[in-house]
């Protein structure tokens, strides 16, 4: 379809919409000028909202979102490079857990 569009419409602008990560890497690799995964969006905005509920500081939230979109866009970048498996050192697969400090769990409900 991007090819398709490309010879029929050489001025026009592809912006599209991927179903996953791998859809994402053919869809840049095929010449598209701009393209976002349909779910990833609202995870991010979910996990913000997981920390929210947890007591985070807003400040942390917005560290936390910025540092796990740049993570997630380099290791796309990779992977459209190279392939699938590259950026795998960016994934964070054992996270380490802490607790919450007192400050934000004063403000939250006892269980």
């Amino acid at each position: 379809m991007v090819e398709l569009a490309h010879h029929e419409f050489p001025q026009a602008r592809i912006l599209v919409r991927s179903y996953d990560r791998g859809h994402a890497v053919e869809l840049i690799r095929a010449g598209v000028d701009y393209q976002t995964r349909e779910t990833v969006e609202f995870a991010y905005l979910m996990g913000a909202e997981g920390l929210r509920a947890l007591g985070y500081a807003e400040r942390d939230i917005e560290e936390t979102a910025e540092e796990v979109r740049q993570r997630d866009e380099d290791r796309l970048s990779e992977q459209v490079q190279e392939d699938d498996m590259s950026g795998r050192d960016r994934l964070v697969l054992q996270p380490a857990p802490e607790p919450l400090s007192k400050a934000a769990s004063k403000d939250r409900p006892a269980p």
